[in-house]
């Protein structure tokens, strides 16, 4: 036990420090060729989402899609009210590992991307450290790596413990109780795609019903936002203010699906093909949710920006004679 606590402890700190290490890297390569690229591929609020979807089907994972966001808002490469828009396409990229468990039962191991970026980083970092732009490339390896395996860490630490915890006990608990687990889960083990594969997992072993499970789901869409949340500790304004926009996406997304529940359920099992496959229909639940908080939220982005810009003041500092 006390072997995890160090384990999950060693992680946060090597995934805020890959962080920070990323963030100063962007912050050093932020030449014209890149900020214009980037900022291109976000000039506008469909690009942006489309950016946040596509990155993170890619990745596989909404956390560093997320935290990456984080480091160009700070690093000012492209705006909050841009930012908000990707962390909006993250969370229905995020949907795509819901499918990819769904359907073929994969599951992406961090570790084996994670351990050559930090080696290639280190070796360019060397080899070719007379060379700028290539030890600025090596860096950010290096801080992805570094990230990527803190977020691996943390997962696998704790993981272990969801073996021991018997869901079957919680089978008489009302819906709201099953959010809650759902957002634990994730928040303990800091990757809502693993927390969603075991509910699917708990889901093709009929240990909990399809309500249950999609309650569950929807914790885990709360849950994601405390990654962001720790990618934000001691930042500057914009970084707090981009994972606050996060959060209240969640937060809304998360009450409009439970309060559609009964609705969506009725509508997936009235499908045919979808009654006999739940982890299909849930994986179809996931990315209906997410779709729908999209359109909710999505006029409302300058609103929410200015909101954002009132809370977190960027208190500068006083002149002197």
């Amino acid at each position: 036990m006390a072997g995890q606590l160090i384990q999950a402890l060693s992680g946060l700190g090597m995934f805020l420090f890959g962080m920070l290490y990323m963030e100063l890297a962007l912050k050093e390569a932020a030449g014209r060729r890149f900020k214009s690229w980037v900022k291109n591929s976000t000039s506008s609020t469909i690009k942006a989402l489309m950016t946040g979807t596509i990155a993170t089907a890619l990745l596989q994972s909404s956390s560093v899609v997320t935290l990456m966001t984080l480091s160009f808002v700070s690093a000012s490469m492209i705006s909050l009210h841009a930012g908000i828009a990707v962390i909006f396409g993250a969370n229905v990229g995020t949907t795509v590992t819901s499918w990819i468990v769904a359907t073929l039962g994969f599951k992406v191991k961090i570790q084996a991307f994670a351990l050559p970026m930090i080696g290639a980083g280190g070796l360019l970092l060397i080899f070719a450290s007379s060379h700028k732009k290539i030890t600025t490339v090596a860096k950010v390896f290096i801080g992805f790596g570094l990230l990527f395996l803190g977020l691996e860490f943390m997962k696998s630490s704790i993981e272990s413990l969801t073996s021991i915890i018997d869901l079957e006990k919680f089978s008489h608990y009302p819906l709201i109780a099953f959010i809650g687990i759902g957002f634990f889960l994730t928040a303990i083990i800091q990757s809502s795609s693993a927390a969603t594969a075991i509910v699917l997992s708990t889901l093709y072993v009929h240990i909990l019903n399809f309500e249950q499970a999609a309650s569950m789901v929807i914790g885990t869409n709360i849950g994601t936002t405390v990654t962001a949340i720790l990618g934000s500790i001691g930042g500057i304004p914009d970084k707090k203010r981009v994972a606050m926009a996060h959060f209240i996406f969640n937060f809304i997304t998360a009450a409009a699906a439970f309060l559609l529940l009964p609705f969506l359920t009725q509508f997936l099992m009235s499908i045919e093909g979808l009654k006999n496959d739940l982890v299909t229909a849930l994986a179809l639940f996931h990315t209906i949710f997410n779709v729908l908080g999209v359109l909710l939220l999505l006029p409302f982005i300058s609103l929410m920006a200015k909101y954002l810009n009132r809370l977190f003041i960027d208190v500068k500092p006083a002149l002197t004679r």
